[in-house]
């Protein structure tokens, strides 16, 4: 069975015995995470083979990410009906999307680095996503920082995937987000708002 082993590698500004705790600390972290998605929120995440801190092995996932996915789709030459197949397609992608990450916020967890080059898409599974790379994930029962998650990857579809057919994201990602994240998705998406203003200040005051 193929593993990836992730390390964490030290920090040589910090004190080798602080370091190599903090180290096993966020080893230890993910990995509860990442089981807690898997056995609580039955989400579709890496499973943990196993911890040698610093090192977390980790399920090889077989397929490509997101990212691919999606460019692989908006770069292909094709008529108007194909067009039509490809925009559904991506529109369900995206609804796959909002539904991974409001199950993630309603267990309390949020991920801190959402792109789609840390969603994959499992080979041979139709269209299934699998959330990866949860070394900045955190257990948080904050609106902040839920909102913030988001906002990461809304900025991060916008400056990767320009091309994205309209109502990818509002319409149906954070639909889909509101009816999974539970009486959590309110407070959530009224301080989306207010990062997104303070994110227009800070582009225009730097």
């Amino acid at each position: 069975k193929i593993v990836v082993a992730k390390e964490r590698f030290s920090k040589a500004y910090r004190h080798p015995v602080l370091d190599e705790r903090l180290t096993k600390q966020r080893c230890r972290a993910e990995a509860r995470i990442l089981e807690k998605c898997q056995i609580k929120a039955k989400l579709d995440v890496p499973s943990v083979i196993r911890m040698e801190a610093p090192v977390l092995y980790l399920e090889w996932i077989e397929g490509i990410t997101v990212r691919d996915f999606i460019e692989s789709m908006l770069s292909e030459e094709t008529d108007s009906s194909r067009k039509a197949c490809k925009y559904k397609t991506l529109l369900s992608v995206a609804k796959q999307i909002g539904t991974i990450i409001g199950t993630l916020h309603s267990f309390g967890m949020v991920h801190g680095d959402l792109t789609t080059s840390n969603m994959m898409i499992r080979q041979r599974t139709g269209i299934r996503l699998v959330l990866i790379d949860f070394g900045l994930s955190k257990n948080t029962e904050s609106a902040e920082e839920r909102a913030v998650d988001l906002y990461v990857l809304e900025r991060a579809l916008t400056s990767t995937h320009p091309s994205l057919p309209e109502g990818f994201y509002e319409e149906t990602l954070l639909s889909s987000y509101a009816e999974t994240a539970g009486t959590k998705h309110e407070a959530t998406l009224t301080r989306l708002e207010q990062v997104r203003q303070r994110g227009r200040k800070r582009e225009c005051f730097g």
